[in-house]
């Protein structure tokens, strides 16, 4: 069985429960979101810390960057492809930590 049908059987059990849970329950689950939210933290830092390597080298944010590179204007140079692939992951970072945040999160 995978995580995420773990989860929507333990939904469903809640469901019927009307949302009632023990202590230890909240408890738990309050420290599986909490390391979650640092573990994405942390790899938002690190990219974001690569990301402005890229700018400082380059002279441009990696927004403008990224916008140039899918238009094809700036070729396909090695540095181009991980800053690419870099800006990616950190987006994606970003929906990850949003998900999972009750607060607006911080770029």
């Amino acid at each position: 069985m995978t995580t995420l049908e773990k989860v929507r059987l333990f939904e469903r059990y809640l469901e019927m429960a009307h949302g009632s849970a023990d202590a230890t329950l909240d408890t738990v689950l309050d420290k599986l979101l909490a390391r979650k939210r640092a573990e994405l933290t942390q790899h938002r830092d690190e990219m974001r810390a690569e990301l402005t390597a890229f700018e400082n080298q380059y002279g441009m944010t990696s927004v403008e960057f990224f916008d140039k590179f899918q238009q094809g204007a700036l070729g396909d140079a090695i540095d181009f492809l991980d800053w690419s692939a870099t800006w990616q992951m950190y987006t994606d970072v970003l929906k990850y930590l949003e998900a999972l945040s009750t607060e607006p999160v911080v770029a």
